[in-house]
Protein backbone atom coordinates (compact mmCIF):
# COMPACT_ATOMS: atom_id res chain seq x y z
CA UNK A 1 0.00 0.00 0.00
CA UNK A 2 1.25 3.45 -0.86
CA UNK A 3 2.33 5.76 1.94
CA UNK A 4 0.04 8.63 2.87
CA UNK A 5 1.26 11.98 1.60
CA UNK A 6 2.95 14.21 4.11
CA UNK A 7 0.77 17.00 2.70
CA UNK A 8 -2.55 15.27 3.37
CA UNK A 9 -5.16 17.14 5.36
CA UNK A 10 -4.39 17.41 9.06
CA UNK A 11 -7.04 15.94 11.35
CA UNK A 12 -7.36 16.49 15.11
CA UNK A 13 -5.83 13.09 15.85
CA UNK A 14 -2.94 13.51 13.42
CA UNK A 15 0.60 14.39 14.42
CA UNK A 16 1.30 17.91 13.27
CA UNK A 17 4.50 19.06 11.61
CA UNK A 18 4.73 22.68 12.69
CA UNK A 19 6.97 23.49 9.73
CA UNK A 20 4.61 22.04 7.15
CA UNK A 21 3.09 24.24 4.46
CA UNK A 22 -0.59 25.23 4.50
CA UNK A 23 -2.74 22.61 2.79
CA UNK A 24 -5.87 22.54 0.74
CA UNK A 25 -8.47 22.06 3.46
CA UNK A 26 -10.98 20.52 1.06
CA UNK A 27 -10.22 16.83 1.54
CA UNK A 28 -10.75 14.58 -1.43
CA UNK A 29 -12.90 12.31 0.71
CA UNK A 30 -15.01 15.02 2.36
CA UNK A 31 -18.76 14.53 2.49
CA UNK A 32 -20.54 16.06 -0.51
CA UNK A 33 -22.66 19.16 -0.07
CA UNK A 34 -25.82 17.13 -0.65
CA UNK A 35 -26.58 13.40 -0.43
CA UNK A 36 -28.70 13.65 -3.58
CA UNK A 37 -27.15 13.66 -7.03
CA UNK A 38 -27.76 17.01 -8.68
CA UNK A 39 -25.11 17.02 -11.39
CA UNK A 40 -26.07 15.21 -14.57
CA UNK A 41 -23.93 13.13 -16.92
CA UNK A 42 -25.58 15.04 -19.80
CA UNK A 43 -23.33 17.98 -18.89
CA UNK A 44 -20.58 16.18 -20.79
CA UNK A 45 -21.49 15.71 -24.44
CA UNK A 46 -20.79 12.44 -26.35
CA UNK A 47 -17.62 12.63 -28.43
CA UNK A 48 -19.11 12.61 -31.93
CA UNK A 49 -17.33 13.96 -35.00
CA UNK A 50 -18.87 17.40 -34.64
CA UNK A 51 -17.72 17.71 -31.05
CA UNK A 52 -14.25 16.44 -31.84
CA UNK A 53 -13.92 19.15 -34.48
CA UNK A 54 -14.68 21.77 -31.81
CA UNK A 55 -12.10 20.29 -29.44
CA UNK A 56 -9.28 20.51 -31.97
CA UNK A 57 -6.73 21.88 -29.48
CA UNK A 58 -7.30 19.29 -26.75
CA UNK A 59 -4.62 17.04 -28.26
CA UNK A 60 -1.98 19.79 -27.88
CA UNK A 61 -0.93 19.16 -24.31
CA UNK A 62 1.57 21.78 -23.16
CA UNK A 63 4.08 21.54 -20.31
CA UNK A 64 3.84 24.53 -18.00
CA UNK A 65 6.33 23.22 -15.41
CA UNK A 66 8.49 20.22 -16.39
CA UNK A 67 7.45 16.99 -14.66
CA UNK A 68 4.75 18.80 -12.70
CA UNK A 69 2.18 20.99 -14.50
CA UNK A 70 0.48 20.46 -17.87
CA UNK A 71 -2.35 22.19 -19.71
CA UNK A 72 -4.43 22.17 -22.88
CA UNK A 73 -7.21 24.31 -24.33
CA UNK A 74 -10.59 23.21 -25.74
CA UNK A 75 -11.16 20.31 -23.35
CA UNK A 76 -14.75 21.57 -22.93
CA UNK A 77 -16.75 23.36 -25.60
CA UNK A 78 -18.24 26.79 -24.98
CA UNK A 79 -21.73 25.27 -24.72
CA UNK A 80 -20.54 22.68 -22.18
CA UNK A 81 -18.97 25.39 -20.01
CA UNK A 82 -22.20 27.40 -20.10
CA UNK A 83 -24.25 24.31 -19.23
CA UNK A 84 -22.12 23.60 -16.15
CA UNK A 85 -22.40 27.21 -14.97
CA UNK A 86 -26.17 27.32 -15.54
CA UNK A 87 -26.63 24.04 -13.68
CA UNK A 88 -24.53 25.27 -10.77
CA UNK A 89 -26.15 28.70 -10.50
CA UNK A 90 -29.79 27.96 -11.37
CA UNK A 91 -30.38 24.47 -9.99
CA UNK A 92 -27.84 23.84 -7.22
CA UNK A 93 -26.40 27.02 -5.74
CA UNK A 94 -22.98 27.65 -4.23
CA UNK A 95 -22.01 27.37 -0.59
CA UNK A 96 -20.02 30.43 0.50
CA UNK A 97 -16.56 29.60 1.86
CA UNK A 98 -14.48 32.21 3.67
CA UNK A 99 -11.69 31.49 6.13
CA UNK A 100 -8.42 33.24 7.01
CA UNK A 101 -5.01 31.64 6.77
CA UNK A 102 -3.67 29.66 9.71
CA UNK A 103 -0.41 27.76 10.16
CA UNK A 104 -2.02 24.70 8.56
CA UNK A 105 -4.86 25.95 6.35
CA UNK A 106 -4.58 28.44 3.48
CA UNK A 107 -6.73 31.56 3.18
CA UNK A 108 -9.69 31.02 0.90
CA UNK A 109 -12.80 32.85 -0.26
CA UNK A 110 -15.06 31.38 -2.92
CA UNK A 111 -18.33 29.63 -3.63
CA UNK A 112 -18.29 25.82 -3.61
CA UNK A 113 -20.40 22.90 -4.80
CA UNK A 114 -19.27 19.40 -3.89
CA UNK A 115 -20.88 16.12 -4.98
CA UNK A 116 -19.90 12.48 -5.29
CA UNK A 117 -20.60 11.43 -8.88
CA UNK A 118 -18.62 8.53 -10.34
CA UNK A 119 -20.49 8.65 -13.66
CA UNK A 120 -19.26 12.16 -14.38
CA UNK A 121 -15.79 11.20 -13.12
CA UNK A 122 -15.60 8.34 -15.61
CA UNK A 123 -16.88 10.52 -18.46
CA UNK A 124 -14.18 13.09 -17.75
CA UNK A 125 -11.55 10.36 -17.68
CA UNK A 126 -12.74 8.83 -20.94
CA UNK A 127 -12.47 12.19 -22.68
CA UNK A 128 -8.91 12.52 -21.38
CA UNK A 129 -8.17 9.03 -22.63
CA UNK A 130 -9.59 9.85 -26.07
CA UNK A 131 -7.07 12.66 -26.40
CA UNK A 132 -4.33 10.46 -24.88
CA UNK A 133 -3.64 12.99 -22.15
CA UNK A 134 -2.64 10.52 -19.46
CA UNK A 135 -0.57 8.55 -21.96
CA UNK A 136 1.44 11.73 -22.52
CA UNK A 137 1.62 12.82 -18.87
CA UNK A 138 2.38 9.50 -17.19
CA UNK A 139 5.99 9.11 -18.44
CA UNK A 140 6.76 12.72 -17.48
CA UNK A 141 5.86 12.60 -13.78
CA UNK A 142 8.00 9.70 -12.60
CA UNK A 143 5.33 7.02 -12.21
CA UNK A 144 6.62 4.04 -14.15
CA UNK A 145 3.50 1.88 -13.84
CA UNK A 146 5.38 -0.98 -12.21
CA UNK A 147 3.04 -3.53 -10.67
CA UNK A 148 0.21 -2.21 -12.81
CA UNK A 149 -0.07 1.05 -10.86
CA UNK A 150 -1.73 3.17 -13.55
CA UNK A 151 -4.33 5.94 -14.03
CA UNK A 152 -7.73 4.30 -13.53
CA UNK A 153 -10.33 7.06 -13.47
CA UNK A 154 -11.08 10.54 -12.19
CA UNK A 155 -12.07 11.07 -8.58
CA UNK A 156 -15.83 10.81 -7.98
CA UNK A 157 -15.58 13.77 -5.61
CA UNK A 158 -16.59 16.51 -8.07
CA UNK A 159 -16.16 20.11 -6.99
CA UNK A 160 -17.16 23.36 -8.67
CA UNK A 161 -15.70 26.64 -7.43
CA UNK A 162 -16.85 30.19 -8.05
CA UNK A 163 -14.49 33.13 -7.50
CA UNK A 164 -16.01 36.60 -7.81
CA UNK A 165 -14.10 39.88 -7.91
CA UNK A 166 -11.53 40.02 -5.10
CA UNK A 167 -11.85 36.34 -4.15
CA UNK A 168 -8.73 34.17 -4.00
CA UNK A 169 -7.07 31.07 -2.54
CA UNK A 170 -3.75 31.51 -0.72
CA UNK A 171 -0.55 29.51 -1.10
CA UNK A 172 -1.01 25.83 -0.33
CA UNK A 173 -0.28 22.30 -1.50
CA UNK A 174 -2.81 19.61 -2.46
CA UNK A 175 -2.67 16.36 -0.53
CA UNK A 176 -3.01 12.83 -1.90
CA UNK A 177 -5.93 10.72 -0.68
CA UNK A 178 -6.81 7.04 -0.63
CA UNK A 179 -9.71 6.09 -2.89
CA UNK A 180 -11.45 2.85 -1.78
CA UNK A 181 -13.32 2.49 -5.08
CA UNK A 182 -9.99 1.69 -6.75
CA UNK A 183 -7.74 -1.19 -5.71
CA UNK A 184 -4.64 0.37 -4.11
CA UNK A 185 -6.19 3.66 -5.18
CA UNK A 186 -4.54 7.03 -4.52
CA UNK A 187 -5.03 10.43 -6.08
CA UNK A 188 -1.82 11.61 -7.75
CA UNK A 189 -2.81 14.56 -9.95
CA UNK A 190 -5.10 17.55 -9.45
CA UNK A 191 -7.34 18.33 -12.43
CA UNK A 192 -8.83 21.79 -13.03
CA UNK A 193 -11.25 22.47 -15.89
CA UNK A 194 -11.86 26.19 -16.31
CA UNK A 195 -15.49 26.95 -17.13
CA UNK A 196 -15.02 30.68 -17.70
CA UNK A 197 -12.47 33.30 -18.58
CA UNK A 198 -11.77 36.29 -16.34
CA UNK A 199 -9.26 39.02 -15.60
CA UNK A 200 -6.90 37.93 -12.84
CA UNK A 201 -7.64 34.68 -11.03
CA UNK A 202 -4.55 32.93 -12.37
CA UNK A 203 -3.43 29.60 -10.94
CA UNK A 204 0.14 30.40 -9.90
CA UNK A 205 2.86 27.83 -9.13
CA UNK A 206 6.06 28.46 -7.21
CA UNK A 207 9.22 26.52 -7.89
CA UNK A 208 11.20 25.52 -4.77
CA UNK A 209 14.33 27.37 -5.90
CA UNK A 210 12.66 30.58 -7.13
CA UNK A 211 10.13 31.58 -4.50
CA UNK A 212 9.78 35.31 -4.03
CA UNK A 213 9.80 35.75 -0.26
CA UNK A 214 10.14 39.52 -0.32
CA UNK A 215 7.56 41.29 1.81
CA UNK A 216 8.46 44.76 0.57
CA UNK A 217 5.46 46.87 -0.38
CA UNK A 218 7.46 48.12 -3.35
CA UNK A 219 7.64 44.63 -4.84
CA UNK A 220 4.08 44.22 -6.09
CA UNK A 221 4.81 42.00 -9.09
CA UNK A 222 4.20 38.33 -8.34
CA UNK A 223 6.72 35.65 -9.20
CA UNK A 224 5.97 32.05 -10.06
CA UNK A 225 4.54 30.46 -13.18
CA UNK A 226 0.91 31.26 -13.84
CA UNK A 227 -1.96 29.95 -15.94
CA UNK A 228 -4.73 32.48 -16.65
CA UNK A 229 -8.27 31.01 -16.70
CA UNK A 230 -9.56 30.32 -20.18
CA UNK A 231 -13.01 28.85 -20.70
CA UNK A 232 -12.74 25.18 -21.70
CA UNK A 233 -9.06 24.78 -20.77
CA UNK A 234 -7.78 21.95 -18.56
CA UNK A 235 -4.81 21.96 -16.20
CA UNK A 236 -3.10 18.99 -14.52
CA UNK A 237 -0.59 19.23 -11.67
CA UNK A 238 0.98 16.53 -9.54
CA UNK A 239 0.07 16.58 -5.87
CA UNK A 240 0.95 14.82 -2.63
CA UNK A 241 4.65 14.75 -1.71
CA UNK A 242 5.65 16.27 -5.06
CA UNK A 243 3.07 19.06 -5.15
CA UNK A 244 4.34 22.54 -5.97
CA UNK A 245 3.17 25.31 -3.70
CA UNK A 246 0.51 27.24 -5.59
CA UNK A 247 -2.31 29.74 -5.19
CA UNK A 248 -5.27 31.27 -6.98
CA UNK A 249 -4.72 34.98 -7.60
CA UNK A 250 -7.57 37.40 -6.77
CA UNK A 251 -10.12 37.85 -9.54
CA UNK A 252 -9.90 41.40 -10.88
CA UNK A 253 -12.90 41.39 -13.19
CA UNK A 254 -15.56 38.86 -14.19
CA UNK A 255 -16.25 35.54 -12.46
CA UNK A 256 -13.97 32.51 -12.39
CA UNK A 257 -15.75 29.16 -12.46
CA UNK A 258 -13.62 26.03 -12.24
CA UNK A 259 -14.38 22.30 -12.08
CA UNK A 260 -12.08 20.24 -9.83
CA UNK A 261 -11.38 16.51 -9.72
CA UNK A 262 -8.25 14.32 -9.48
CA UNK A 263 -6.61 11.49 -11.38
CA UNK A 264 -6.84 8.27 -9.38
CA UNK A 265 -4.04 5.72 -9.80
CA UNK A 266 -4.30 2.10 -8.75
CA UNK A 267 -4.45 -1.49 -9.93
CA UNK A 268 -8.14 -1.98 -10.69
CA UNK A 269 -11.27 0.16 -10.75
CA UNK A 270 -13.97 -1.48 -8.62
CA UNK A 271 -16.75 1.04 -9.25
CA UNK A 272 -17.65 0.25 -12.88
Amino acid sequence: MAKKSKHSKVTPSSKVNKKSKPSNNNSTNSSPSSPQTKLSSTLISPLNKNLQSQLYNATNLRTLVPNAVFCATNFFTESECKAWITKAESEIGFQYVNHPATRYIAQRECGRIQETNWDIAEQLFQRMQHFEMMKKINPLIGIDGSGGYLPMTCNGNIRIYKYEKGMSFGKHVDGSDRIPEVQNGNTEITVLVYLSSCLGGATRFYLPFSKNKSKSSKNKEKSGISFVPQAGAILFHVHGDRCLEHEADPVLSGIKYVLRTDIVYGNAYNCK
